[in-house]
Order: C-alpha cells, then structure tokens, then sequence
C-alpha cells in the first residue's frame, strides 16, 4: 500500500494470468540474424515468467553467444524448441498472432499488444497460443503471415519504427 495524505492508494497491478497459463504461450522466433538476439529475447521471457522458446530455422552459435546474453535465462534456451518451418511449430497452437509493422491493404486489423493481450489471457487455461517474430531486417513474409489468426503491432515513431527483436518481444510479454 502507497499512501498519499490519509487515502491508502492500491499499487497498479497487471491482469496476470496463473503461471500455468504463461506455460501455454509460446514465443516463436523465425529465420533470427544473431544467436545473441536469442539469447536476449529468452532473458526478457524469464523476466515476464514466460518460458516456451520455439525457433524456426536459427543461427549456429559456434561462440555461446546465445547463452552469454540470456544471463539467467539458460534453461529457456536448453529447453527450446527447433523447427524447419514455421507451420511445424505452430501446428499445435490453437491461436498464432504474428507481429508487424506494416500496414497494407491485405493487413489492415492490425492490434495493439495491451489490446491483443486482452484478447489472449482469457483463452491460456485451455489454449495454446503462440506469438510470433519474424526476422530482424523484414519481419514476417508473405507464407508466415498466412500461418497467422491474428497481427499485432506496437506502435511506435513514424520516424524510427524499427525495433531490436528483443524489446519488441519484451514489449509484447509484458502485456
């Protein structure tokens, strides 16, 4: 409890869903430049108490760059998932939201991460849902945003909207 004068104030809490539902998200990472990028993403998911790495198609790390960045998070990056494709590792998910920033013709219902988190917590105890980012320099193409039921985007400057893969990820497991 905070107060301010003689009115006790309640601290802003998160709607968190249980921590078993966090196991029902999955973060899904396609084609990554840098293992280091990785390993920062599964140090933000430990941060938020998430803990299911899927990576289509991801770097060697001959150097342990992965590992040197997740500072803490090294069971995350034990335990993660690899994949050929992305459809092989959403195929068990009942929800896949994929992340972009771009607005098209095609693309036009694109929702904010509180907004699509709202949406999302509600369906963790009985769904799996994955989130998913795409490559560091394009995002998502063409066959990745046809494998998704939902897009988010975060909103950011017009004049710098790009953001590193790892505090996009953060962004988005906070909400």
């Amino acid at each position: 409890w905070l107060t301010k004068g003689s009115v006790p104030l309640r601290p802003l809490r998160h709607s968190m869903p249980q921590e078993t539902s966090l196991r029902n998200i999955s973060i899904v990472l396609v084609n990554t430049k840098t293992p280091g990028n990785i390993g920062a993403v599964a140090r933000c998911m430990m941060n938020m108490g998430l803990s299911r790495l899927l990576l289509v198609k991801p770097p060697q790390d001959r150097g342990g760059e992965a590992l040197k960045l997740a500072a803490g998070a090294e069971e995350i990056l034990r335990n993660a998932g690899s994949f050929p494709t992305l459809a092989e590792a959403v195929v068990d998910h009942g929800l896949v939201v994929g992340t972009s920033r771009h607005l098209t013709r095609h693309r036009k219902n694109i929702h904010p991460p509180r907004e699509m988190a709202e949406h999302i917590i509600p369906l963790l105890p009985n769904n799996k849902v994955a989130v998913v980012f795409g490559r560091e320099v394009n995002g998502l193409d063409k066959d990745d945003l046809a494998l998704c039921h939902e897009l988010l985007a975060i909103p950011s400057s017009d004049a710098f909207p790009s953001l590193n893969l790892s505090h996009a990820v953060m962004v988005v497991a906070y909400e």
